[in-house]
């Protein structure tokens, strides 16, 4: 392993605040270590790729290399996140024992910046441009694009031709050869690149004897398509970290195993199938039923010795001190007071309150970046689900510009003038990606919730529930405050109409009540 510490970047990457810092762990049952990203502040990146959540804290490339010097990490690595334009290819197995980097790979990379991989046996190089995410092992060398996901490992250890041509600090354009080669390699396998909940299916988090117990419940002798499923699922549900529980099921059937490099190959295919199958699929196709786990009270003897065996790695749940959780930077407001910058809103009111003509009164101040009600307001773009009297709202725009003597064709704003069904994934999905085509949205408006919800019942837990959780994923898509537009109940002072656990689940509610003359 060659010294991963650099000593500067090119400035195009250096101010970008996407750094973080690595080490390597051990890897799981022999396989060889895995370069563990950690913010800066010490703990495991837990949060998901380019969420606000992640970006707050990501920093400079100044600010984790100090970091990574005086806190002992093995590197520093860059995210790389929307919104950059910055692409990162990584290639596999390209560099001989005595050096030499494959002629191709250094004819692709020279005019920008690259470097020898930490292993000393790839080539990571940075180019201005979004490429693509995807990777292909298919070829005389491994070849794997960074967009918009993943992180990479920074080393400074210049290639020579980088030396040669003076491109220390060129982060070049995407050049021609490099979009062939992608598309060669890459190509169809990737149309799932612009799905944006894809990656956000979460886990069952089940435990390894739950795993166990469901495939003694399946017959390894399953049809092909069936086979790949439970392999997808255990990818999903381990992280890709275990493969060998498919491999010893599928040893199972004498006739169909095909063996561990086959079988090995399928499994590091899954992150590129643009299919996510998740341990729900194990649970439906097993014949097992699988029990909650029951802690026992020698489990609970066992946690202080586990935390002195296990310094390095930072518990699940972390125990913060007050002074410390109090003191941690609120996110901000899009309206000082009204609408923060958090992940879920309901402003709600009974028929012919004014909610919809208080919440574009609202969502323009936003998207116009202008004060409302005498409130401090932060810019940002606004996307309108009109799933309810589009007509009407086509005029309430109309009348908005009017009156306000603006050109809408000069404020970011759009409108979905549909319905969508916010039970149905697809749907959700849908409307994630026409969010992140429009250029994203700082602010999601939804009106009205029960249009985007149709036959669910609105006092059942498990349908509200579902709407919500689809929700919060164009949140973790996009970024942006989801408000949902939504009818009071019998009893106003209760809150919104039907499931009372929505009022918990939401970050900020907010009321609409007409008084005389004014809302």
């Amino acid at each position: 392993v060659m010294p991963s510490i650099p000593q500067t970047s090119p400035a195009d990457l250096r101010s970008l605040r996407g750094w973080l810092v690595w080490k390597f762990e051990p890897g799981v049952k022999g396989k060889k270590p895995r370069k563990v990203p950690y913010y800066a502040n010490g703990y495991r990146r837990y949060a998901d790729h380019g969420t606000p959540e992640d970006r707050s804290q990501l920093v400079p490339f100044d600010v984790a290399l100090k970091i990574a010097r005086q806190r002992g990490y093995d590197g520093v690595g860059l995210a790389l996140l929307d919104g950059f334009n910055v692409t990162a290819l990584d290639f596999d197995n390209c560099v001989d024992a005595d050096g030499n980097v494959n002629p191709e790979v250094e004819k692709l990379v020279a005019g920008t910046y690259a470097e020898l991989s930490p292993s000393g046996t790839g080539v990571r190089a940075f180019f201005h441009g979004e490429l693509g995410n995807g990777k292909s092992h298919d070829g005389p060398y491994g070849f794997e694009s960074f967009s918009t996901a993943g992180f990479v490992t920074y080393t400074g250890n210049t290639l020579d031709v980088c030396d040669l041509l003076d491109s220390g600090d060129t982060v070049a354009e995407l050049p021609e050869d490099v979009r062939q080669l992608y598309q060669q390699r890459v190509g169809e396998r990737r149309k799932h690149d612009a799905d944006p909940l894809m990656t956000y299916e979460p886990t069952l988090e089940l435990s390894e004897r739950q795993l166990l117990e469901l495939l003694d419940g399946l017959d390894p002798d399953v049809g092909y398509e069936d086979w790949l499923r439970v392999g997808m699922a255990l990818h999903h549900e381990t992280g890709g970290e275990r493969f060998d529980l498919w491999d010893e099921w599928s040893q199972g059937s004498e006739d169909k195993y095909p063996g561990t490099e086959s079988l090995r190959k399928h499994w590091d295919s899954f992150d590129d199938t643009g299919t996510v199958v998740t341990a729900r699929s194990l649970l439906k196709m097993s014949t097992a039923h699988v029990n909650p786990e029951l802690a026992t009270a020698d489990d609970f003897d066992d946690v202080s010795g586990e935390a002195e065996a296990n310094p390095e790695k930072p518990p699940r749940f972390q125990v913060v001190p007050a002074a410390d959780f109090s003191g941690v930077a609120d996110k901000g407001w899009y309206v000082k007071g009204v609408l923060p910058r958090a992940e879920l809103a309901v402003l709600y009111g009974e028929s012919g309150s004014g909610k919809t003509f208080a919440v574009l009164d609202l969502a323009m101040a936003v998207a116009r970046g202008v004060a409302w009600r005498g409130l401090r307001v932060k810019q940002g773009r606004v996307v309108y689900v009109a799933a309810e009297g589009g007509g009407g709202f086509r005029k309430r725009l109309k009348a908005y510009a009017q009156h306000q003597g603006i050109d809408l064709a000069e404020v970011p704003f759009g409108v979905i003038h549909a319905a969508p069904n916010m039970l149905a994934k697809t749907d959700a999905l849908d409307v994630a990606k026409a969010i992140k085509a429009f250029g994203g949205a700082d602010l999601v408006i939804v009106d009205t919730f029960a249009q985007v919800t149709p036959g669910g019942n609105e006092n059942s837990g498990e349908d509200v529930g579902l709407a919500l959780t689809h929700l919060k994923g164009i949140h973790r898509a996009s970024g942006a405050l989801v408000l949902l537009v939504h009818h009071s109940g019998k009893d106003a002072s209760k809150g919104a109409r039907g499931w009372s656990g929505l009022r918990a689940a939401v970050d900020v509610e907010l009321e609409v009540f007409k008084l005389a003359g004014q809302r």
